[in-house]
């Protein structure tokens, strides 16, 4: 029995999204099932939207998980690399969204940079174990000799209430 609810946008067959939507449903449809085999079952809200360009543009879309209980996957139904990132790298960004939606129940995303770099962290190998997959390049945007003193900056700022997430 499915405990995730997809809340879609009300559209036309011929809008833009409209012959996404059949790809978009199977992708969470999987995720759900994956995650089923490594966790309890939990109810989980999935937004749907579209945006002109807030999106990620490698991808075609962007996820996000505000609290405990949903996520949002926002699509650009113009952006040129969307039908060819759906499949399983969707279900890979579904995944990571909702690892953080679990996390949420439990202890939170965190509060300062140390702590949401260990969520997002967390979340990037909870794909890699759903998924038998490498890191996503946005993992790996810096080769380990480029990383010190990024590594030294969270260190030394790591735990301070002023971390700006969005910045």
């Amino acid at each position: 029995m499915p405990h995730w609810s997809i809340h879609l946008p009300h559209l036309a067959p011929d809008e833009a999204l409209g012959p996404l939507i059949d790809d978009i449903e199977w992708a969470i449809d999987t995720v759900e099932r994956r995650v089923a085999t490594v966790a309890q079952p939990f109810t989980l809200d999935i937004f749907v939207q579209c945006s002109d360009g807030n999106v990620i543009p490698e991808l075609g879309y962007v996820g996000y998980s505000p609290g405990p209980g949903a996520i949002y996957l926002t699509f650009d139904p113009a952006n040129a690399n969307l039908r060819r990132s759906l499949g399983a790298p969707l279900g890979r960004m579904i995944a990571h969204e909702c690892h953080h939606a679990m996390r949420w129940r439990e202890v939170g995303y965190g509060r300062t940079l140390l702590e949401a770099l260990v969520s997002e962290g967390l979340a990037g190998h909870f794909v890699r174990e759903l998924y038998q997959s490498e890191p996503e390049p946005w993992e790996r945007a810096l080769p380990a000799s480029a990383l010190a003193p990024f590594a030294a900056e969270a260190l030394r700022d790591g735990d301070a209430l002023t971390y700006d997430h969005a910045a």
